[in-house]
């Protein structure tokens, strides 16, 4: 069963960048991930550049097929898969992101701000 989740970015101006995740959002596996190899913003940069994404791993790597997952490489439904329409959003504030995410079946959410990674709860329904 997946355990949907959205990692984002507040900005200067307070907006947030923001993707979705798909399979193993959960605090023990992507916000242990987020913790310990996504701490450098430049990276965090390059993985929402990527959009949304099927399962995160400790590299962004390169371009593979979706099905076929090297290991430590993390799974981009636009790179891997060539799917449209799964760009990064950018929400006015973090409230709206919350609120945007809490209707896409996100459980957990994970926001950088100021250099930090902060763990939010979402509920799992639409």
């Amino acid at each position: 069963m997946a355990t949907r989740f959205t990692i984002g970015k507040q900005m200067q101006d307070g907006t947030v960048r923001s993707v979705y995740g798909h399979w193993d959002g959960y605090p023990a596996h992507a916000g242990y991930i987020l913790q310990n190899h996504y701490t450098d913003d430049e990276k965090l940069d390059r993985l929402l550049d990527l959009g949304d994404l099927s399962v995160i791993d400790k590299n962004i790597g390169e371009a593979h097929l979706f099905e076929d997952r090297p290991d430590g490489y993390t799974t981009f439904y636009g790179r891997d898969r060539g799917e449209d329409g799964v760009s990064a959003l950018v929400h006015a504030n973090v409230k709206e992101w919350l609120g945007f995410r809490r209707g896409s079946w996100c459980e957990y959410g994970y926001l950088r701000v100021n250099g930090e990674w902060q763990t939010f709860k979402i509920t799992g329904e639409k």
